[in-house]
């Protein structure tokens, strides 16, 4: 996985960058614009014209957001214009520990993404990076090292229960819960990761069901796999 520090070179884990609420509020504010300006970001956030620069330059080296057009304003100051970089999240879906940096970028943008496009975000990470890490084969040992990657990356708190994947606390359902009222389940992502470990572990498709869901009212969510 490429680290970057904080003016944008190697160094500091780029999990632990994008958890600046600054950074996180230039993101949200790129999600629904096709365009962004430093000066109108620096007063949208309130704060000074080299601050939002400083962070700007760190999101652009990271690769989320990238320049598109610059005005001369003359006694050389320059308007930059930024746009989210829609190609780096499926490049980055194939680093390693790519599961963190996900989560906290697409609760921000999960108006820009159909279901399907979640469920393929979920099942390329489980089956080109995760799988790897699995070491059984055998469907109830693989769902229980799949449960304890989710709780070590902060995806939820899991268990296995008779081939049942339940998780008490959905990441994507806790996010999303809060933000809409659409009827439909929201662990997508996840879903898509267990489904795409099984795949690459049992070498054959595996198609996993979404038994239960906290998004529409259930005390948990839950897969079953068919």
């Amino acid at each position: 996985m490429k680290k970057f520090n904080e003016n944008g070179t190697v160094g500091l884990d780029i999990y632990k960058i994008l958890k600046n609420p600054t950074r996180r509020k230039i993101i949200e504010i790129a999600m629904r614009n096709k365009e962004i300006c430093n000066s109108t970001l620096a007063k949208l956030l309130n704060v000074t014209r080299s601050s939002i620069t400083y962070h700007l330059k760190i999101l652009e080296n990271i690769g989320i957001i990238k320049l598109v057009r610059e005005e001369d304003c003359g006694r050389g100051i320059k308007k930059k214009y930024y746009k989210l970089n829609d190609e780096y999240f499926n490049k980055y879906a194939k680093e390693e520990s790519a599961i963190p940096l996900l989560f906290e970028i697409y609760k921000r943008l999960k108006e820009k993404f159909t279901d399907q496009e979640l469920y393929k975000i979920g099942f390329d990470i489980g089956y080109e990076i995760y799988a790897k890490k699995v070491q059984s084969s055998e469907l109830d040992k693989i769902l229980e090292e799949i449960s304890r990657i989710f709780n070590k990356e902060g995806v939820g708190v899991s268990e296995v229960i008779n081939n049942k994947f339940r998780m008490y606390n959905c990441y994507s359902c806790s996010i999303i819960e809060s933000a809409t009222k659409l009827p439909r389940t929201s662990c997508i992502i996840e879903k898509g990761f267990i489904a795409g470990v099984l795949s690459k572990k049992l070498n054959k498709e595996v198609v996993i069901h979404t038994v239960k869901c906290r998004k529409v009212g259930d005390n948990y969510c839950e897969f079953e796999v068919l």
